[in-house]
């Protein structure tokens, strides 16, 4: 650590000092390397003393989060081979997967309010 950098560690006081309060208001913040142990500003993105990633877990945890494909609704498929009336058929069985999906989702909430 040079000598020119300041370094702001909160105390365990029960009022803030001055500097202490101005710091707090103005987002300045440390935070300890998980790595080294060592108190570094919380604003970049690595450890000063170490150049630990401080962020390493949450990237790799939204890494695995958007390869994770999102659930979709189980329509009723419908294929452009399929024969116009089977189409048709297909189409009302979709509307009422609409309508049973809408009154499930109404019967959850009602029992999730009941419940609170």
């Amino acid at each position: 650590m040079s000598t020119n950098q300041t370094q702001y560690r909160p105390q365990r006081t029960r009022f803030l000092s001055g500097i202490q309060l101005y710091l707090c208001r103005m987002g300045v913040k440390e935070i300890k390397c998980a790595n080294c142990g060592a108190w570094t500003d919380g604003n970049l993105k690595h450890c000063t003393h170490c150049n630990h990633d401080h962020n390493a877990a949450d990237e790799a945890d939204r890494k695995e989060r958007m390869a994770i494909k999102d659930w979709e609704f189980p329509w009723i498929p419908i294929h452009e081979s399929d024969h116009w009336g089977f189409k048709v058929l297909k189409y009302i069985g979709r509307g009422g997967q609409a309508v049973f999906f809408f009154i499930m989702s109404i019967l959850a909430y009602i029992g999730s309010s009941a419940a609170h």
